[in-house]
This record gives C-alpha cells, structure tokens and sequence, in this order.
C-alpha cells in the first residue's frame, strides 16, 4: 500500500474538503448494478451512464455538511460529507457519502435512505 494512504485520515472529516474531492475523480461502476456508470471529472463535471446511454451532463462537488454550498435547501449533519449532482434543469441530488476508499464508496440519498456504491473502473 503506499505511504499516502496508509497515512491518510480514515475519518472523513480529518480530510481537506479539497484533497478528498480530487479523490473522487474517475470513472466509476455501480456495485449493484453494473450497466450503470459514473464518471466524475477534474473540472467538475460528470456523466451518468446506464447501459451505455449517457444521461445529461451534470455538475458535481463534495461538500462538508457544515459548509454546504449556496443554494442548497436541505438540512445537512455539520459531521457528515456529501457530494452533490447539479444538473442544467431541476433540483439538485445530494447523498451523503458513506464508505470512502481509495477504490470504492457508497452513498445515502438523504429522504429515501437508498444506498449505492461504486468501484473505481479507472
């Protein structure tokens, strides 16, 4: 394992709400369902995929629950993460970020409770 990461904050909040954002890009593949695709850019923008059949782009941030971005209407947890989706029409999706590897992560939709995690393709 290399020395990053076995140094690296296990906690999420012991982690620059930077740092762990850079962390997120990639392309990544649902655990529960494999046709589903998510790619997360540099630049702040991502794209869905499911069975090859890219849905709009949207843009994509983490987010500390104490500092949540302007806009946004929910009630956050101050101890928690997020990451929200900010598509070009509608309301915005913001799970909370559960699990964070390296590798993969899982989220909670705030509401509903539906959980989904995702392994890093690339």
């Amino acid at each position: 394992m290399p020395l990053e990461l076995r140094s690296a904050p296990t906690n999420l909040n012991e982690r620059d709400i930077n740092v762990l954002g850079q962390q997120f890009v990639g392309v990544w593949r649902s655990v529960y369902e494999a046709r589903e695709v998510l790619v997360l850019n540099g630049d702040g923008s991502s794209v869905t995929s499911y069975d090859g059949n890219d849905q709009p782009a949207e843009k994509w941030m983490v987010f500390a629950g104490n500092a949540p971005p302007p806009g946004l209407t929910e009630s956050f947890d101050p101890t928690k993460h997020y990451i929200a989706f900010f598509p070009l029409e509608g309301r915005p999706r913001v799970p909370e970020i559960g699990d964070f590897g390296p590798n993969d992560f899982e989220w909670f939709y705030l509401g509903n409770g539906r959980r989904n995690a995702f392994s890093r393709v690339q």
